[in-house]
């Protein structure tokens, strides 16, 4: 299978199913986007077990702010709209909530990815940025 060929739908479904399968987030936790040539923000819906997600379930949200889809988008389309203004250059964006890394958030700490050498080359340094409602312009900015 050739993933970069894949219809936005097919792709998200396909990456959410190994997110979730994998225990890296829980029924309604985490979000992804595909943002596509035409800047069109394909996003998971709210409110829609993760593990169960179809192509169908997808919502397409256009530049004009048009949602086409069964189900609302995620209530953090916000922080996806900021992070693709900010960074142009970004295709996609995951949002998942790793257990590993809740640990870390819930005591105000980041982790260390000088341990493991592929974490530091991937990951580079990790940031901490402070509590904000979800799905809200605070966190968005």
């Amino acid at each position: 299978m050739r993933f970069h060929m894949l219809h936005p739908r097919d792709q998200l479904v396909a990456i959410m199913d190994r997110i979730y399968h994998n225990g890296m987030t829980t029924l309604s936790g985490g979000n992804l986007s595909i943002r596509d040539e035409d800047d069109n923000i394909w996003i998971t819906p709210a409110g829609v077990d993760k593990g169960k997600l179809t192509p169908k379930d997808i919502v397409c949200v256009r530049p004009d702010g048009t949602e086409i889809g069964l189900h609302r988008p995620s209530t953090e389309l916000p922080f996806h709209r900021a992070i693709y203004a900010r960074r142009p250059d970004l295709r996609a964006v995951v949002h998942a909530h790793a257990p590993a890394l809740v640990s870390f958030s819930i005591v105000r700490e980041t982790p260390n990815t000088s341990i493991i050498p592929q974490a530091q080359r991937v990951c580079g340094l990790v940031g901490y940025a402070p509590y904000a409602l979800p799905g809200s312009e605070a966190l968005a900015a």
